[in-house]
């Protein structure tokens, strides 16, 4: 049997997610999980802001980091499985008062990431100039800073796993302040740093991109070492961590799989699809990948917000499916709707009529490139609404541990872009036409996703109904 006590790894019963209201439940628990998301977005986006201030190559140095950012977009995919496996797993276990699956699914979650870091960091060390090669850049001078930037993220890849996991065990037991606490550490530690290791100021070298790689791997490492420390001196997860055999079990393992695998492989494909179309982007040079790098920080003001409300959904769905209370489930979905939607609403607003100011925070001197994502933000303003239905359904039905439905449609979308971009290299046609590409494909996402889930809920809860009646719920797993 494991233990630890699970009590300060939650909310003290404060915001049980079964029987809370619904409306209070889902903000407090989304609004520290939304700000830990803007944070761990934020290390790229802060990257970005100083190097767009450098006094030479700073067009080249944005689009150089802005590509690794993919890179590490790609780990932060490929981490959703522990990630998922942990707060889903963890939530249903609460919900059914499970405390020995609980304890299942977060050993055997953090086993995985910790292979998959290593395995990751290990292919971008050996074959990163391969990595950069893929994006035909014509431009050496973004080549050289792509490959240093890369290798030094690379060494710092564990950390880049490590801490999405740990803020998602305490996520799943409905505690999201403590991780916000944490992650609002590293990201203070990584804005001083980057000034510093950037620019050379006081002792410090001047370090450019390199400076700024480095400023990200010490503060992600801060947040870590933070994480395991509380974990260390307030339960005993981590004497347990080392008994490997009695941990280890192959039903969690493949449970972790079966939920975290259809969102991740939805991740990777679309982080693959969007290097795809940065290097059909290349062809109109490195002002036409620097707006687009940047524009993808700016209008994460909608997707990151929204991806920490849907993370918050997912582990209020899931307590409430392993409590077999459908009614709340359909509750909290279409009121979490009416707010992302508001979220959505507001980003569209600030995109469309103050792009400039926006896109002036990261080149406040570049007139062509400030043109370029006046447009680009224009453009994309009309899908926020409809982005954010996307990411807070793909959410809900992670929580209803069928990832695989999101997964498949999100999938089968994205990949639209390919087509539609090829045709419009094809013709000659302006780079206006792959933002609204993007755009489409993205409302055409948020639509059809709604629409399934409307109808699996319908069924779903049919489903549950007639197990109640037939009084076999007990003996069904909640997955």
């Amino acid at each position: 049997m494991y233990y630890f006590d699970w009590e300060i790894l939650s909310m003290n019963g404060k915001y049980n997610l079964v029987t809370c209201n619904v409306y209070k439940g889902l903000i407090m628990l989304s609004l520290p999980i939304m700000a830990t998301s803007f944070i761990q977005m934020s290390y790229n986006l802060m990257d970005l802001i100083w190097i767009g201030r450098l006094e030479e190559h700073a067009i080249e140095a944005t689009a150089a980091v802005g590509t690794i950012g993919l890179v590490i977009w790609f780990a932060n995919a490929l981490a959703i499985i522990p990630r998922i496996g942990t707060e889903v797993g963890i939530a249903n276990s609460i919900g059914g008062q499970d405390i020995h699956r609980r304890d299942g699914f977060l050993y055997n979650a953090l086993y995985i990431d910790i292979v998959m870091a290593i395995l990751f960091s290990t292919i971008i060390l050996i074959f990163g100039k391969n990595i950069i090669a893929f994006f035909n850049f014509e431009n050496d001078i973004i080549i050289d800073m792509s490959e240093k930037y890369m290798k030094v993220m690379g060494i710092g890849m564990i950390f880049t796993f490590l801490n999405p996991v740990l803020s998602g065990i305490y996520n799943g037991s409905g505690n999201s302040k403590l991780p916000f606490y944490v992650n609002s550490i590293g990201l203070f530690i990584n804005i001083v740093l980057d000034y510093f290791f950037i620019f050379g100021i006081w002792f410090f070298p001047k370090l450019g991109v390199i400076g700024a790689a480095v400023a990200s791997v010490i503060s992600q490492a801060v947040v870590t070492f933070i994480f395991l420390l509380i974990i260390y001196l307030k339960t005993d997860i981590l004497k347990r961590f080392f008994k490997f055999k009695n941990n280890i079990h192959s039903g969690y393992i493949k449970q972790i799989f079966k939920i975290g695998v259809p969102a991740t492989v939805h991740t990777c494909v679309f982080v693959l699809i969007s290097g795809f179309i940065t290097r059909i982007i290349a062809d109109w040079g490195a002002n036409a990948i620097s707006v687009q790098k940047i524009g993808i920080q700016i209008e994460s003001i909608t997707w990151m917000t929204t991806e920490g409300f849907a993370t918050a959904l997912s582990a209020f769905v899931a307590q409430n499916n392993g409590a077999n209370k459908i009614e709340r489930i359909k509750e909290s979905y279409y009121k979490g709707l009416k707010i992302v939607g508001s979220i959505g609403f507001i980003t569209m607003l600030l995109l469309y009529f103050i792009p400039k100011q926006l896109f002036q925070i990261f080149i406040p001197n570049d007139v062509e490139t400030l043109k370029l994502g006046i447009s680009y933000l224009k453009i994309l303003s009309i899908s926020q609404v409809l982005l954010s239905v996307e990411i807070a359904t793909t959410g809900a039905f992670n929580g209803l541990g069928r990832s695989d439905i999101a997964a498949i449609i999100n999938i089968f979308l994205t990949l639209l872009r390919i087509p539609g971009a090829i045709l419009i290299l094809h013709y000659n046609l302006s780079l206006n036409y792959m933002w609204w590409l993007i755009s489409f494909t993205s409302m055409l996402k948020g639509l059809v996703l709604y629409i399934f889930f409307k109808i699996y809920l319908k069924n779903y809860q049919r489903k549950k109904a007639y197990l109640i009646g037939a009084d076999t719920v007990g003996k069904e797993k909640s997955f």
